[in-house]
């Protein structure tokens, strides 16, 4: 029998996967899509080129997921990220964001940081005193939206730009892995503790006595001690409603929001378009396009438009062309992925605290992009902090 089950094969469940196997604990991940990864996804158009069309950088402030990198023979696999900017397009034309700011006032505010809280604010409550009316609706709110691929007005300030006291000083400040950042989920994968079903969708959970059984679609049903999930909110309190339905009301007040994703690579020399590491739309129909330019490539330029799902992929596919200045038909591959990202509002921290106090009477563990924030640091950090709950009953 297995010790654990997680549900969700994204970098939340992986980062668990790896710290139960490290403790030797049997693990078993369930995911319903036909690859792991969740919002970390390479895509790979060729065999020797990848395009990142979920998450695409991590920093050397992420000691834990840095942790995790040495722990699988990573560490020469690191790539820093080539030093190009983010842009913002307005009307179809590029400009550096400085450009677009009142500096002056911006500096005029600055004092407001020393003593200016993030707790019970949002982000436009926090950052609108401190960068001025006039530079957050021109410039902060589109910035804020593409590191977040929503509208971020309403999210809570302490989930967005934790401060992190630790840096690992030998590795770049932002940095990518040479085959792309699913190299890394690959690489739990294959510890030999763990075990992965993929096109399996988990329906429910029971427990009888000491085993939790995971009731699957396809008519499976999978024993274990402890059970995790690593899911959205959504889909955690579908998965739990049985079992617990204090944790699955709790889950339920957890907003969401869909995004949809679509990649595109071109040919180098069909394109004029400058060097960026993205683009950042001011009252655009898309969230952010991230470019593949911050690893250095002679033959290819890939793209990535970050849309609310309601824009079409066509619609997509058609502003990337508009934007890079070449026909539809000059792509030389396209693809496209849907995502759902966490959405929560002030008072979510109290939510999660009483989730965490429902669980001390569980062999349950729940880990995900809601917890401590939206990084990758924070679903490993939110990971870690879960898989030490099953030491106390080795």
């Amino acid at each position: 029998m297995n010790d654990i089950i997680i549900i969700g094969g994204g970098i939340s469940g992986m980062s668990l996967a790896h710290f139960c196997a490290a403790k030797g604990y049997q693990t078993l991940v369930i995911e319903k899509a036909p690859h792991l990864g969740g919002c970390i996804h390479s895509w790979y158009p060729f065999s020797d080129y990848w395009v990142e069309l979920g998450t695409h950088t991590c920093y050397n402030s992420y000691v834990s997921l840095l942790h995790i990198i040495e722990q699988l023979g990573l560490r020469n696999e690191i790539t820093a990220r080539r030093k190009v900017s983010f842009r913002l397009l307005i009307e179809n034309q590029i400009h550096p964001i400085l450009n677009k700011l009142s500096i002056k006032d911006i500096m005029l505010r600055l004092w407001r940081l020393l003593y200016q809280r993030k707790t019970n604010k949002t982000v436009r409550e926090f950052y609108e005193p401190i960068v001025g009316i006039q530079n957050y609706k021109n410039v902060f709110a589109s910035l804020f939206a593409a590191v977040i691929s929503q509208p971020a007005e309403q999210i809570p300030a302490v989930m967005i730009f934790k401060k992190r006291h630790q840096r690992n000083s030998k590795i770049p400040r932002s940095f990518t892995m040479q085959g792309g950042l699913s190299t890394i989920i690959d690489a739990i994968a294959n510890h030999p503790k763990i075990s992965t079903h993929l096109n399996t969708t988990a329906l429910n959970i029971t427990r009888n006595g000491n085993e939790m059984i995971v009731h699957t679609k396809n008519g499976e049903n999978i024993s274990s001690r402890f059970v995790a999930l690593a899911v959205s909110p959504p889909i955690g309190a579908s998965i739990i409603k049985k079992l617990s339905p204090t944790v699955a009301s709790l889950l339920k007040q957890i907003s969401i929001t869909e995004i949809a994703t679509t990649g595109i690579v071109v040919r180098s020399q069909t394109t004029t378009l400058p060097l960026v590491a993205g683009l950042i739309p001011i009252n655009g129909d898309f969230y952010s396009i991230v470019t593949r330019d911050t690893v250095s490539d002679s033959r290819y330029r890939g793209f990535a438009l970050h849309a609310d799902a309601m824009v079409s992929n066509q619609q997509q596919l058609s502003t990337l062309a508009d934007i890079i200045g070449i026909d539809t038909c000059e792509f030389l591959e396209t693809t496209n992925y849907q995502a759902t990202l966490p959405s929560p509002r002030i008072g979510h921290q109290k939510i999660i605290a009483d989730i965490d106090h429902a669980l001390k009477k569980l062999p349950l563990l729940i880990t995900g992009n809601y917890f401590e924030g939206f990084a990758l640091e924070d679903c490993v950090l939110r990971s870690k902090q879960e898989s030490n709950k099953l030491t106390v009953v080795k």
